[in-house]
């Protein structure tokens, strides 16, 4: 429907490999996630979920052809699953190695990181700061919306684009 209408969306899939507990693979006729997406007569691209960059910079090509009036995208970022399904998962479908694997080896952060200081664009101590400061402000924010009273009944209605018919 929103390439038929040619719609500003921008659609983004996580793909980590599983959907739940089962492996893609194992339940979907192709994994090419960005293939079905184009089937559906949309630009799709499959895009590295752990390097930053490489997502910024498709995903700023996708919002300016949305932008343009050109319709949606879809952008498929494959990316390790670090963690289960839902919080109590124990992924016993999954093994220890292979997760701590990937957390040492695929973490986007941790690779974004290394990427700045091998270019030489901050010092380790800069990025601690950083880092330190954003931990800060999320502490804060957490405190706030902790501390802040419910929002009224009323407020649900606030802020939306349309009206119910």
């Amino acid at each position: 429907m929103a390439a038929a209408m040619a719609l500003p969306v921008l659609f983004v899939i996580e793909q980590n490999g599983y959907g739940e507990y089962t492996r893609t693979d194992a339940v979907t006729g192709t994994a090419d996630l960005a293939a079905r997406a184009a089937s559906f007569g949309m630009p799709a691209q499959q895009i590295d979920g752990t390097d930053i960059f490489a997502v910024y910079d498709a995903t700023q090509s996708a919002i300016h052809h949305a932008r343009t009036g050109l319709g949606p995208t879809t952008l498929v970022a494959t990316a390790p699953r670090f963690g289960g399904h839902y919080e109590g998962d124990n992924q016993a479908y999954r093994s220890a190695s292979d997760m701590q694997k990937a957390r040492d080896q695929q973490d986007c952060l941790a690779l974004y990181r290394n990427r700045i200081l091998e270019a030489g664009l901050l010092e380790a101590r800069d990025l601690d700061a950083i880092v330190h400061a954003a931990h800060s402000d999320m502490e804060q924010a957490a405190r706030q919306a902790r501390a802040d009273a419910p929002p009224a009944p009323a407020a649900l209605l606030t802020d939306i684009y349309a009206k119910a018919l």
